[in-house]
């Protein structure tokens, strides 16, 4: 199958991911819709399927019943794995991460820069699997952050610690991240190819603001052909970690 359509959506009992694809068979081509939705560790899909001359007659049947779809019983959990908070201090803030990272609270030297890091590593606790910095730093008032100056800030720290980007980054578009709109302060982002050390990487760079806080968030995640899984679990942290940014007094 090749897909040609992926976003996440709203369905009635919770977000699903709805997935379209297309196939050639004896001449035939076909058109397979799928859903994808979790209660707690578990995954349930549904999958339709008929010819592309047919699509337009069956299609809304179809989707009616990826909409109906509802479990009987079960956890009505949507969270695959528990959260655990982080909080840093000068500035304050908190924010949640999965129970499968470590975090790491980064010293703040002058009362005006705070951090965590959160990291993913292999079963056996080695191997740096993804790091995710989130740092926050106290900033005057002013009307409006140049996105621009942010990055190049942001690099240039990235670099004392050998995580560079291999080319231009460039902005998500709306399909790839649909949730920044939702984000309160949310300033823009960019993501694209990198390294650290010498392993290739996807860097991914995100800024916020917040009672003149500024919050930059580096995801340095395997790239997608390398390791679908780890990648996808990467970019449920960076947004995780986003949204539940909060400020403390």
């Amino acid at each position: 199958w090749t897909a040609i359509h992926g976003v996440w959506f709203p369905g009635p009992h919770g977000s699903m991911f709805d997935l379209v694809g297309t196939r050639v068979v004896d001449d035939v081509e076909l058109v397979r819709r799928t859903t994808v939705r979790n209660d707690g560790i578990t995954l349930f899909s549904i999958s339709t399927i008929c010819s592309r001359k047919a699509w337009n007659t069956y299609k809304q049947s179809f989707w009616v019943a990826h909409l109906t779809f509802k479990r009987t019983g079960g956890q009505n959990e949507r969270q695959m794995e528990p959260w655990l908070m982080a909080a840093a201090s000068q500035p304050s803030f908190k924010l949640a991460y999965p129970q499968s990272w470590e975090h790491e609270v980064a010293p703040s030297h002058n009362g005006e820069i705070s951090g965590i890091h959160l990291r993913m590593l292999d079963a056996q606790q080695q191997t740096l699997m993804a790091y995710l910095l989130v740092r926050a730093k106290r900033v005057s008032a002013m009307p409006q952050r140049s996105l621009g100056a942010l990055i190049e800030a942001t690099i240039m720290m990235l670099g004392h610690s050998e995580i560079r980007p291999a080319g231009t980054l460039q902005p998500p578009s709306d399909a790839e991240d649909p949730r920044a709109v939702t984000v309160d302060g949310w300033i823009g982002g960019v993501i694209g190819d990198g390294t650290l050390g010498t392993a290739p990487i996807t860097l991914r760079l995100g800024f916020m603001e917040r009672d003149n806080v500024v919050f930059t968030l580096a995801l340095c995640s395997p790239k997608l052909e390398n390791d679908l899984l780890t990648a996808f679990r990467a970019t449920r942290a960076f947004e995780l970690a986003r949204l539940t940014i909060e400020l403390l007094p």
